[in-house]
């Protein structure tokens, strides 16, 4: 059985993770606005910064940061 993942190159099987997330970032973008988009991302990035404090809070913090970086980027470009 030859499905898409299989006949992409071994540096495209590694990046459709990213490719996903930006394409769902660009979706969310294009569906609710820029400056909504760079609002939510500035709004993630620093509460998930604030709860990198804890052990804990790390596990949800350091994901929460990242979308919202990804978002800022997103928005910016």
């Amino acid at each position: 059985m030859n499905t898409h993942t299989g006949s992409m190159p071994p540096a495209s099987r590694l990046m459709w993770p990213f490719r996903f997330v930006w394409r769902r970032a660009t979706a969310y973008a294009d569906r609710v606005g820029i400056m909504r988009t760079l609002v939510l991302g500035t709004v993630l990035a620093v509460v998930g910064y604030i709860l990198m404090a804890s052990i804990i809070g790390a596990l949800i913090g350091i994901p929460m940061f990242l979308v919202g970086l990804l978002l800022l980027a997103r928005g910016l470009y």
